[in-house]
């Protein structure tokens, strides 16, 4: 039939109904497809709307699309497996509507394929079809191809790579397919439209149906499953071959075929619950009150939508509170411990609820802890990713790193360089111990001969027995302490330097002030004392400590002599963290209208209430761990407070 109409004649077709379509909803053409909608991971789904007159296609139609990701791991794709008496051709499968298949096969999605035989289009559930075309179920031919009437066939194997045949007559070879289904004739091939061959053919599989496809996107990557409704005057009408084939062409296909469509159009998903419900509107059910029993199924596995979202971690000193939502009713746990392993669990909760908060007590001040969220619903667990919180630390500093760290060094020219950047690669640099020095004497040490730490000596500038007019120095600290208190820096220099903190310019001791421009040959302004007891001690807090991380920071400092005959110089640091002062939690009580708001800062508290002052004092019921917590204005006085 592909004759009937040229291949001039087939882009006459194409240059007369390119200017029909749009692809986006601001479109103003009658022909609309609506957002990708996540449904399950690696599958989406969206609505296509049709008005005649618009500047769409000419027929009313409703168009239901779903996108597989075949690249994604879970993604598995199945069909109708063989029925236990099976006969080849004749008992082949067993039949069953849509719905059906999707809830006992388990597919998260489902649609009809190939076609068979209408007289069991009522059959009971289970009863044995003989089904038309190549159809492959878990690696097993199920139907054989028997001719060219239903030859288009689309297989697919274990990891998802599609082969479409256009025309699977004399049959290709199967090897390597786990599933295949079988329609009856091609609608795109590399990207052509090849249902204008068909306008005009007087057949009943060519006029205004409700119609099924398959298609798939030029790079093979997305896998298309559409429908399109049909014989329901003022919704849907249905859809020409070519219409079926632009409308694939709308979704993102390159390549597609055509499924048996009429009554049997019909698609199905899986809810969360394990319920099936029908995306489109089979003209079976519209007609009938119930979906047509086929005999040939294509479904599709994947995981569920991660339903997890807004994890906080609330940390105090020696507890904290995660809060979280499901937008389902589940179960809540949390899961945490100083490593990725985690290793500890917080009791579970197998109330459902969508609002999620989880107490976290007797943890270490100071303390770095990794954690995630756990929620289970209708058997599904689901979790969140890995997240990380330190607890804070009221009182005691935490000593980052001794004087006698390990840098390393150079006496290189950096003024064009970028030695001050965390990605620096300094492997090509001395490696030197703490109390670092050059010194052109015979001095040991940062004062006295006892003194510690003693100095490493640097190399002088071969050039003369003077050292090099500047020297650069790097480390890299770890950082695991809540932010909001003040880093202390005590230097041995001699004689100034510039600090920088993960590449940024923090502080100049004895060296010329900013705007200035620092280069290797700038002097210090004067001499430094460097002596065990003298040390210039330099303090950051606030937006000094913008760009100070959790995790791997890197402290850079350039050491400048003050004098080119000076017969020294010498640099050491310790770092030091000291944690802001305990403010305390604040509690407050706001009303709203006839609802009272009880907030509080800082987590790891839990909300008590009492109609004295002096108690008894009992747990909120819950318990609330998290703020805010609403309840209704009461005509008894209420008193709260915060317990850890």
């Amino acid at each position: 039939m592909w004759e009937k109409i040229s291949r001039s004649g087939l882009r006459a077709w194409a240059c007369i109904l390119a200017g029909c379509l749009a692809t986006g909803p601001s479109a103003t053409a009658g022909t609309v497809l609506g957002p990708w909608i996540p449904i399950f991971q690696g599958i989406d789904r969206a609505t296509g709307t049709n008005t005649p007159g618009g500047g769409g296609f000419p027929d009313l139609s409703v168009a239901q699309v779903v996108r597989v990701d075949l690249t994604d791991p879970d993604v598995k794709t199945f069909a109708t497996p063989p029925c236990p008496d099976f006969v080849p051709d004749f008992q082949e499968t067993p039949g069953m509507n849509v719905s059906t298949f999707v809830a006992t096969s388990g597919v998260q999605v489902g649609i009809n394929a190939n076609f068979f035989n209408l007289f069991d289009q009522f059959a009971p559930a289970g009863t044995p079809m003989q089904t038309y075309g190549l159809h492959i179920s878990e690696g097993r031919v199920v139907a054989a191809q028997e001719d060219g009437t239903f030859s288009a066939s689309l297989l697919f194997s274990a990891n998802n790579h599609p082969t479409l045949i256009p025309t699977n007559w004399p049959p290709q070879p199967t090897d390597g397919a786990v599933t295949a289904v079988t329609g009856s004739y091609p609608l795109l091939l590399n990207g052509e439209n090849l249902g204008y061959a068909y306008y005009g053919d007087p057949a009943h599989l060519h006029q205004i149906n409700p119609r099924s496809a398959l298609g798939l996107s030029a790079d093979h990557r997305y896998l298309y499953l559409l429908t399109i409704d049909g014989r329901q005057p003022g919704y849907s009408d249905g859809a020409y071959d070519w219409e079926t084939a632009a409308w694939l062409k709308v979704v993102g296909a390159w390549d597609a075929i055509n499924l048996d469509g009429g009554g049997s159009t019909t698609l199905v998903m899986q809810t969360p619950d394990g319920v099936p419900v029908e995306l489109n509107r089979p003209s079976s059910v519209y007609t009938y009150g119930v979906e047509r029993t086929v005999a040939s199924h294509f479904g599709i596995y994947a995981r569920p939508l991660p339903i997890i979202h807004q994890v906080v971690a609330n940390p105090d000193d020696t507890a904290a509170t995660i809060t979280w939502s499901t937008d389902r009713s589940a179960s809540t746990q949390v899961q945490f411990g100083l490593t990725t392993n985690l290793g500890t669990s917080s009791a579970l909760v197998t109330t459902a609820t969508r609002a999620h908060a989880v107490l976290l007590p007797h943890l270490t001040p100071g303390t770095g802890y990794y954690f995630r969220v756990l929620s289970t619903v209708g058997g599904a667990s689901f979790s969140s990713g890995l997240g990380y919180f330190v607890t804070t630390n009221y009182s005691a500093p935490i000593r980052v790193f001794e004087i006698t760290n390990q840098w390393t060094c150079t006496a290189a020219n950096e003024d064009t360089g970028t030695w001050q950047a965390p990605g620096y690669d300094d492997s090509a640099w001395n490696q030197a111990g703490g109390g670092l020095g050059v010194s052109t004497g015979n001095q040991t040490s940062t004062g006295n001969a006892g003194a510690q730490p003693k100095i490493a000596r640097l190399g002088n500038n071969p050039n003369g027995s003077q050292p090099f007019a500047t020297y650069y120095f790097r480390t890299h600290f770890q950082f695991n302490a809540a932010t909001g208190g003040t880093l202390v820096l005590s230097n041995l220099v001699n004689d100034g330097a510039v600090f920088y903190l993960n590449g940024s310019e923090i502080s100049r001791l004895r060296m010329p002030a900013a705007p200035a421009t620092i280069t290797n040959g700038t002097p210090a302004l004067a001499e430094g004392e460097a002596m065990d007891l003298h040390p210039d001690v330099l303090t950051f807090t606030g937006s000094a400590l913008t760009n100070l991380l959790v995790g791997d920071n890197v402290l850079a400092v350039e050491v400048h002599s003050h004098h080119p005959s000076h017969p020294a110089i010498r640099f050491g640091a310790a770092l030091v963290y000291q944690p802001p002062a305990d403010p305390g939690p604040v509690l407050q009580i706001s009303a709203h209208g006839l609802m009272n708001i009880i907030s509080w800062t800082r987590g790891g508290y839990t909300l008590e209430e009492a109609i004295k002052p002096y108690g008894p004092w009992r747990p909120v019921s819950g318990p609330v761990v998290s703020s805010p917590f609403v309840t209704p204005r009461s005509t008894t006085t209420h008193f709260y407070r915060l317990i850890k």
